[in-house]
């Protein structure tokens, strides 16, 4: 199976083969085609809106965070959101682990029922390629940085889009922009 790795790499007319899945699936019609029994290919809000580009988001997320925090910008926000999140890391993947100060954060974790597939896996069997982060939405995190009070809402799905996609979603109800996650973890070009 093909891995479909970070979206600006694919090129602007390969996206375009996902830019339909990656919009809202206005009355749940596409997954009843489907008959995915919860486990949901689309995505009810979508994750790119109806009048978005996946390549023109892509782009400018892209820009912003290595602008901002420089190349491996992606991946010291990645590594951030992962360290706070998946306890026992450090033994399942050291290469991911840092010593973060999680003192700082407040974790609030709720599960939820059925769950959201990344709109980058192959239709049939649900992948991406990518199995480190579970290509699919099972858990919504609460962040709290205690110095600056500021929060964010994050769910398992995200941490996947952004550390194998570099994709952080459009104009919708879900989107974890580049800029909040940097604001909230206070990074900084190394």
């Amino acid at each position: 199976m093909q891995r479909i790795g970070y979206i600006l790499d694919l090129g602007k007319d390969f996206i375009r083969v996902f830019e339909e899945r990656c919009r809202p699936d206005h009355n749940n019609a596409k997954n009843k085609m489907l008959m995915t029994f919860g486990h949901d290919l689309y995505s009810n809000t979508g994750f790119i809106s109806d009048t978005d580009s996946l390549y023109d988001i892509c782009l400018k997320d892209d820009k912003y965070v290595k602008e901002t925090l420089g190349e491996d910008g992606h991946i010291m926000i990645s590594k951030m959101l992962m360290n706070l999140l998946h306890r026992g890391l450090k033994e399942k993947c050291p290469k991911m682990y840092q010593e973060i100060d999680v003192s700082n954060y407040e974790i609030t974790v709720k599960s939820m029922p059925g769950c959201q597939y990344c709109p980058f896996v192959h239709p049939k069997i649900f992948e991406c390629g990518y199995d480190f982060i579970a290509p699919y939405a099972g858990e919504d995190y609460l962040i709290t940085n205690k110095k600056t009070g500021k929060q964010l809402k994050i769910n398992t799905l995200n941490l996947h889009l952004i550390y194998h996609h570099h994709f952080y979603e459009g104009n919708v109800p879900h989107r974890v922009s580049p800029q909040t996650l940097i604001e909230l973890f206070e990074l900084k070009k190394q």
